[in-house]
């Protein structure tokens, strides 16, 4: 947990401005604590990505409390923390989209690395999708399944290669 501490220090103090940063971070350390116990962290180097996320949802719903209990007449937006990401968050992204390009290209079937390359990292929407590969709603949740379950066990085989 002392490795996730000053991660989450700069992650926080680069978004929020005036609100309680110490007990956000520590908050998001016992949700992390709570989640490893309990089992729901599966690989160690899903812990960073897992705390990072617990904490943006914290800061999200401190923003959500702060906007409900706020009772002057400034604008809604400026409380809200930055939408830039900072230098960790673009660093982390970069190497997570390296992982997710890497294992996508180790999956056998052509279409399914097509649909899973333009469904996660060109991010389009279902319906362009449709379009694009021919088919129906229903048929491209079922080829969206099987790609996502080639996907996962690649996942977790590149995993286990490097711990």
């Amino acid at each position: 947990m002392r490795a996730l501490t000053a991660p989450l220090e700069v992650v926080l103090r680069n978004r929020l401005r005036g609100a309680p940063v110490d007990d956000l971070r520590q908050e998001t350390l016992l949700v992390v604590l709570q989640a490893a116990r309990a089992g729901q962290i599966q690989e160690p180097r899903a812990l960073v990505d897992f705390a990072l996320t617990t904490a943006r949802q914290l800061m999200l719903n401190e923003d959500r409390k702060r906007q409900r209990q706020r009772t002057d007449s400034r604008g809604e937006m400026d409380d809200l923390p930055d939408a830039q990401p900072d230098g960790f968050d673009f660093v982390v992204g970069e190497q997570r989209r390296h992982c997710v390009e890497k294992v996508i290209a180790g999956i056998g079937n052509e279409r399914e690395r097509q649909l899973l390359h333009a469904y996660y990292l060109e991010e389009q929407p279902s319906d362009q999708l449709q379009a694009r590969f021919g088919l129906d709603s229903g048929q491209l949740g079922r080829v969206l399944y099987r790609a996502r379950q080639h996907f996962a066990a690649l996942w977790n085989a590149l995993a286990f290669e490097t711990i």
